[in-house]
């Protein structure tokens, strides 16, 4: 099954489209830059963890972080 599905037990559903004018030909992500300027390493770098732990947070913090006002 697809990542978010794993993360969630839920079906998350999602269309395929067309690319919008000014959506480039295709995205890149990664932190090898990172790591090589600052030193930084994430702290996960595999997506279904990245995905189960966002899921958590989500579940665990429904409205989010509160307002510091």
């Amino acid at each position: 099954s697809p990542p978010p599905r794993r993360a969630t037990g839920h079906a998350i559903p999602a269309r395929v489209v067309k690319r919008r004018p000014g959506d480039p030909p295709r995205l890149l992500s990664g932190g090898s830059r990172a790591a090589e300027v600052l030193g930084w390493r994430p702290g996960r770098s595999d997506l279904d963890t990245i995905l189960i732990d966002a899921w958590n947070f989500m579940r665990a913090h429904p409205q989010g972080y509160a307002s510091a006002d």
